[in-house]
């Protein structure tokens, strides 16, 4: 199964931080699971070596996206269109 776990809050630590142990009480109770995720690249080195985690999306747009809202109409419209393989969307409704 493929979990896919969209963060379009781009670069808030703490939050990628809580993000890390929820990967791995999904692992827990869906061991077969894959979990996909999104973020800056300020969060870059959190989700690198996490061995619940099977791919990190960088987006660098959100390191900017205070400044253009456009930029994030951009960047969901382009990850709902990636997501759609996914089973699961974690804070979406497709």
């Amino acid at each position: 199964m493929k979990i896919f776990v969209l963060n379009l809050r781009g670069n808030i630590i703490g939050d990628s931080l809580k993000e890390a142990a929820l990967f791995e009480y999904i692992n827990e109770r869906f061991p077969e699971s894959k979990i996909y995720t999104t973020g800056g690249s300020a969060i870059k080195n959190i989700h690198l070596n996490n061995p619940f985690l099977k791919k990190f999306y960088e987006i660098k747009e959100l390191n900017f996206l205070s400044q253009n809202k456009n930029k994030l109409a951009k960047i969901f419209y382009s990850l709902k269109s990636m997501a759609k393989s996914f089973n699961y969307v974690k804070g979406s409704k497709m």
